[in-house]
């Protein structure tokens, strides 16, 4: 899994990553993060992939809102959520498998399964989606 620091493979600042988030670069990353995920905790684990790109400025618009959620009580609660960035020139596999044609693009992997997405960064009601995907009994 990468550093989650916003740095392209060049070592430059990605202005669409956030230093905070972790990133997730391949198929292999995700799969250890749903197993990570499982590891916290003996109930249902919700996942939000974030796939982005330095281009694009939505993406960069929605960084710190992003942000602030992996410290929101009412998010974090349980240790059932985990949020992760992709970049989507640096993971062509993933982005092509979740079908990341407009970004932000925000998939919901309960479980290691998808369950929703959310195209655009309307920050209420991608929190709304959170905290209804992370509630949902198994």
């Amino acid at each position: 899994m990468g550093s989650g620091r916003g740095k392209t493979k060049d070592g430059t600042a990605d202005g669409a990553l956030s230093s905070k988030i972790p990133t997730i670069s391949s198929r292999q990353d995700l799969d250890n993060a749903v197993k990570d995920a499982a590891a916290k905790n003996l109930g249902k684990q919700l996942i939000v992939l974030e796939f982005t790109a330095s281009w694009c400025s939505v993406c960069r618009k929605i960084i710190p809102f992003y942000e602030k959620l992996v410290d929101d009580p009412k998010v974090v609660t349980n240790n059932n959520v985990t949020l992760y960035q992709l970049n989507v020139d640096e993971s062509p596999d993933l982005t092509n498998f979740y079908g990341a044609s407009a970004l932000p693009l925000f998939v919901f992997l309960v479980d290691g399964r998808k369950v929703d997405e959310l195209v655009g960064a309307p920050q209420t009601v991608l929190k709304r989606k959170i905290l209804k995907h992370a509630s949902l009994k198994k």
